[in-house]
């Protein structure tokens, strides 16, 4: 259980996935024009989904 864990907290796929949510999350702000908070806001919830798609990636990669 620790093994998994720690392959999918080191899992390169986990961080460019949540670099990529905060891309899109700050392009999707920046396309509608907001202001700071609700920017802020667009990068937090891409990261989020990023992250997440990375986590289920790994646990994929560790039942195969």
């Amino acid at each position: 259980m620790l093994k998994d864990k720690k392959s999918a907290i080191l899992n390169p796929k986990l961080f460019f996935l949540g670099g990529g949510g905060t891309w899109i999350g700050s392009s999707i702000g920046m396309l509608l024009d907001l202001n700071l908070p609700a920017m802020m806001l667009t990068i937090i919830i891409g990261m989020t989904i990023g992250i997440a798609l990375g986590r289920l990636e790994a646990n994929k990669s560790n039942e195969n």
